[in-house]
């Protein structure tokens, strides 16, 4: 939450224990022009699943080995 550039992305656990998060991503977060940056969508991809480990175990961590993100249409920033 300190990171001047980082997401500050509040996280809920919803009713069906899933896990979800309303992020603004900045101009600073941008790759081509009007896009964000495929790493950044897939970076709270990667800490919303590991939030999930919490909801039934707090004193779990887990790391990702792999992760495949197929993108089917591009992320604008500056918008919910």
């Amino acid at each position: 939450m300190e990171n001047e550039l980082g997401l500050k992305a509040p996280f809920y656990i919803l009713d069906d224990d899933s896990v979800a998060s309303v992020v603004t991503f900045k101009s600073e977060h941008q790759s081509y022009p009007e896009r964000t940056h495929g790493g950044m969508v897939s970076a709270l991809l990667d800490e919303l699943m590991g939030r999930t480990l919490w909801i039934k175990n707090p004193e779990l961590y887990g790391v990702t080995t792999t992760l495949s993100v197929t993108f089917r249409k591009p992320t604008p920033f500056g918008k919910k």
